[in-house]
């Protein structure tokens, strides 16, 4: 219950008068009309937070970098190396290039350009600006806490390959990076890619009434009727406004599994086989929004939340021969046929190089592809397993394997249409906005439970949306960044809120919240402030009427409305098995367009 608004960098009266609003509204709702997650407390993760060399370094660079412009691609220099996956090191000799998300080095792309190793992240050395033994003279003499001792002479570094790295991304045109971007897109579409997603949120809802707890919170249904033990739901946790606070991976725990989670613990038995567990895997950077905002709500329920965030590891497998990679290295018989078995948003247990592993079968770049939950420590013998593996496919085979980072992330995902928190949906959107409905309206339709937002989902289900996300594609390929303005038969009707070059498509993608009265009525309005009469409500056939314009630095390029993914709209990719056995229904002469359910224990990966 207490709130902070203050730390405005000298912005504190211009920004005031909206801030006030805002924070009326959030004390009294429980959440603010407007996205305010860049001024939310919980964009820092605490062990950063209470690090006071880390606070020393970051309010420098903070400070000397008001009035700079601020480049897309940039990255910090200061409060770096705090939070680190256990296969860190390792991938560094593979030329990774980190970067710096709530506190947590993680893999940004991997370069070619760079011996390996070079690219790692130094001292910060206050970009040169003092004698660094003044520096460290002053805050022996001013500080109330410690400060390591500076190795640095001088101004500071006098090389230093990954801050050139990083200056060199310094541009509103195209990045260096961009075709070492392609090279992994590609393997991941064609091969198998590896993604080090560590940094990601992991918590366990434990204890009697954790199932009415998850329920309580999550538009997706957990209840034992729709969520048997095994299944993994992505659901979004929403306030009572409707507007989206996360989206995040709930998984119901097979007892079986309960044995991966006391393997990674600190403590002895902490988790018990016989009492409801549910795994909740989340975006890294709102880790600490996440875990604020699930303790709180199911504070009246009989359950605990326990963050294993820092005591597990999360290697991600993806593509169309992510499958082969994987049943490589896992132990034993039982294990490959869990494997075998285990069809999409299902998890199961098994045994990899003599470690216990929770393997969910999801995708968030849209390939078959399989997340791998493991004690922090074990990581590096799997992940050196999987790259031993994965260079003799490609030897012998010509099948490729590469590490991938988030820049490829942020382009295979931007053509399957997934959604990133914060950048596309936030608390002031709602699921029926974003095109997510479906984590909601199957819910709607078949359950009386009740849930955080279900007053506002129903009534708005029934009156229809007044904006709506949608995906733009450029005619022209030229980048993107965000912010850029909407279009639509020459009017301005919004503006962009997220980009990324697909680089299987070849083309720039763009996504942002449309609607028939502009942005100025509605985007900057809450919920109870926006016009609902019902010509102003947004569907399918006004927006396919339309022509459609980005407006990029004074210039208008047209762009193609996409109202499915532009890449793979069916979802043939994900579940290959599905089309394998539609083709064997036909070849039989069966019913057409069949699909395999998710039930059935006997469907296998091909």
């Amino acid at each position: 219950g207490y709130f902070l608004a203050c730390g405005m960098n000298s912005m504190g009266i211009m920004l005031s008068g909206g801030l006030a609003r805002e924070m009326a509204e959030w004390i009294v709702n429980g959440s603010p009309n407007l996205d305010l997650f860049g001024y939310d407390i919980a964009r820092f993760h605490p062990d950063c937070a209470r690090n006071q060399e880390w606070v020393q370094q970051s309010s420098h660079e903070s400070y000397a970098k008001t009035y700079s412009i601020v480049h897309p691609m940039d990255e910090h220099l200061a409060g770096r190396n705090g939070r680190r996956s256990s296969v860190h090191d390792l991938l560094l000799e593979e030329g990774c290039v980190f970067q710096a998300r709530h506190g947590f080095e993680r893999p940004g792309f991997f370069s070619t350009g760079h011996k390996k190793g070079e690219a790692s992240v130094l001292e910060y050395d206050y970009y040169g600006a003092y004698e660094q033994s003044d520096l460290q003279n002053d805050f022996e003499h001013k500080k109330p806490y410690h400060l390591k001792t500076s190795k640095l002479q001088g101004r500071g570094h006098e090389t230093y390959p990954y801050r050139e790295l990083i200056e060199n991304h310094i541009t509103f045109d195209w990045p260096p990076s961009l075709n070492v971007v392609a090279e992994e897109a590609s393997a991941c579409r064609s091969g198998v890619a590896v993604f080090d997603q560590s940094y990601f949120g992991k918590f366990v809802v434990v204890g009697k009434e954790a199932e009415k707890a998850v329920d309580y919170i999550a538009t997706n249904r957990f209840d034992e009727e729709a969520c048997p033990p095994g299944r993994v739901k992505y659901t979004c946790l929403c306030n009572e406004k409707g507007g989206v606070e996360a989206d995040l991976t709930i998984t119901k725990l097979q007892k079986e599994a309960i044995g991966v989670l006391n393997h990674a613990s600190d403590k002895k038995d902490q988790f018990d086989a016989d009492v409801s567990a549910f795994y909740v895997a989340a975006g890294g950077a709102q880790k600490t929004h996440n875990l604020r905002w699930i303790e709180t709500h199911i504070a009246p329920f009989d359950c605990d939340i326990i963050d294993m965030s820092d005591r597990m590891s999360l290697l991600s497998v993806q593509g169309p021969k992510s499958f082969e990679l994987l049943s490589q290295i896992v132990d034993d018989e039982a294990s490959l046929s869990n494997l075998k078995k285990l069809p999409f948003s299902y998890a199961c247990h098994a045994s990899v190089q003599g470690h216990p592993v929770l393997i969910l079968r999801l995708t968030f770049v849209g390939e078959l592809g399989y997340e791998m939950h493991c004690r922090y420590e074990d990581a590096q013998a799997i992940y050196q397993a999987l790259m031993s593996k994965g260079r003799a496919m490609e030897i012998e085979r010509g099948i490729p394997v590469r590490n991938a980072g988030y820049l490829t992330i942020d382009s295979l995902s931007a053509e399957k249409g997934y959604r990133h928190w914060h950048a596309d949906v936030t608390n002031s959107d709602t699921p029926f906005e974003a095109n997510i409905g479906f984590t909601v309206s199957g819910t709607l339709k078949t359950s009386n439970k009740n849930f955080i937002g279900r007053k506002a989902l129903e009534e708005q289900k029934e009156s229809g949306v007044r904006r709506k996300l949608v995906c733009l594609e450029l005619e022209e390929n030229v980048p993107l960044y965000g912010l850029e303005s909407i279009w639509r038969d020459g009017k301005c009707v919004g503006f962009v809120k997220s980009t990324a070059f697909g680089h299987t498509i070849g083309k720039t993608l763009a996504y942002g919240y449309v609607s028939k009265e502009g942005y100025q009525q509605a985007d900057f309005l809450s919920s109870e402030d926006r016009p609902v009469q019902k010509s102003e409500k947004i569907l399918n056939k006004w927006l396919k009427a339309g022509t459609y314009q980005i407006g990029d630095k004074g210039v208008r390029r047209n762009a193609k409305l996409h109202l499915k993914a532009p890449f793979d709209p069916n979802n043939e990719r994900i579940t290959p098995e599905d089309q394998v056995n539609q083709e064997s229904s036909e070849s039989n002469g069966s019913i057409a367009g069949a699909k395999v359910s998710c039930n059935n224990s006997n469907s296998t990966v091909l």
